[in-house]
């Protein structure tokens, strides 16, 4: 039998906005679970620094929305970056 693939959006390449990582791209790599999970059930967020995605962070749901994921995974970067990481 053939294993149905399910379609997942991906997460979008966002950019930190104003502070000390001003300018720096954020990725959230979304997480699945199971094919009838309408949404991601873990985030792991990478920042770019020194030309290579470098991981910062997860977090877990539930979750209520994709938008919801990415402002949470914009602001553990943005936080991330103004404790002096960046």
């Amino acid at each position: 039998m053939t294993k149905l693939l399910v379609d997942r959006p991906r997460a979008p390449i966002q950019t930190i906005k104003e502070g000390k990582g001003k300018g720096r791209r954020v990725i959230g790599s979304y997480s699945w679970g199971e094919p009838s999970d309408p949404l991601p059930v873990m985030v792991r967020v990478f920042i770019d620094r020194d030309d290579a995605d470098h991981f910062i962070e997860e977090f877990n749901g539930p979750f209520t929305s994709l938008d919801e994921i990415d402002q949470q995974a914009l602001a553990v970067a943005t936080d991330w970056c103004e404790r002096g990481n960046s």
